[in-house]
């Protein structure tokens, strides 16, 4: 809804979920069935100059499948989440950027008790805040440029495994990246794409018990493609792609669990063909 320089959004949604979890070890059968009404707001206000501050609110509810040790299925995990933030696109420019702060909490988070054997328990309660800041700009007809940054600060606000107060695991406090496309309009390399990028994830824990720590890694990407109707025009709407992912094969650690941890995507090359018409 809009009235003279105000904008608001309004959006409900109703959820039914229904789930069988069929345990053969103990010859068990469980049902889940979750419902929940979920709503979200917003308001904006829009300057002439360009500068657009927003404010929103949202709930958000998600079925978590399993049992507990009891035999008693787990409940949907909710969560609310408060937003503040600024969007702005300069006047006379073919730019955009916004920035944003936000309080998220989600509530019946999973977390291991102490017992032996280990088993998940549904007390726990996460809390996550930060910012992030985004662009992107068309420089001129040919180069464009996106980056972006965000810090997170999580905590852990109730757990039965004493981790309440630590950091999540395997979420970074930093993380940025930057990426840049140059396409000819002209002469012999007229139709060819031409793109180079960097991102850079921060240092994180291994464990919610913050006892070991990922190292932070920087990967680089790049990519080609080209407008095969420059050829000729029978191939007019055809193109090719050639995108390729951690570029220099660079060698970090992606993520751990209680099992153990495992190594980022090692270089990838995706060709694609592609046509419209």
């Amino acid at each position: 809804l809009t009235f003279d320089n105000w904008a608001l959004l309004l959006s409900a949604r109703q959820d039914w979920a229904s789930t069988d979890s069929d345990n053969y070890l103990k010859n068990a059968t469980t049902d889940q069935d979750d419902h929940a009404f979920t709503w979200r707001a917003g308001l904006t206000y829009l300057f002439d100059n360009g500068f657009a501050p927003y404010v929103s609110y949202a709930t958000s509810f998600n079925p978590t499948i399993g049992v507990s040790s009891s035999g008693s299925p787990f409940k949907p995990t909710t969560g609310d989440q408060y937003e503040i933030g600024v969007k702005y696109q300069p006047t006379g420019y073919d730019s955009f950027i916004t920035a944003s702060l936000y309080d998220l909490r989600q509530q019946n988070y999973l977390t291991n008790t102490l017992t032996t054997p280990v088993v998940q328990t549904q007390v726990g309660e996460v809390r996550s805040r930060g910012g992030q800041i985004s662009g992107v700009a068309s420089i001129n007809d040919e180069l464009n440029v996106t980056a972006s940054y965000s810090y997170l600060s999580n905590e852990i606000m109730k757990a039965s495994d004493g981790t309440a107060g630590n950091r999540i695991a395997n979420l970074p406090a930093n993380a940025a990246s930057l990426w840049a496309d140059y396409k000819f309009q002209d002469g012999t390399a007229d139709g060819l794409g031409l793109g180079f990028g960097v991102r850079y994830i921060g240092r994180r824990y291994a464990t919610n018990a913050n006892t070991a720590k990922i190292p932070d890694h920087v990967v680089f990407d790049a990519a080609l493609n080209y407008d095969l109707g420059k050829l000729s025009n029978e191939m007019r709407g055809a193109t090719f792609a050639l995108n390729v992912s951690n570029l220099f094969d660079k060698h970090f650690i992606s993520d751990c669990t209680a099992a153990g941890c495992v190594y980022g995507m090692r270089r990838t090359v995706f060709a694609t063909l592609g046509y419209k018409w």
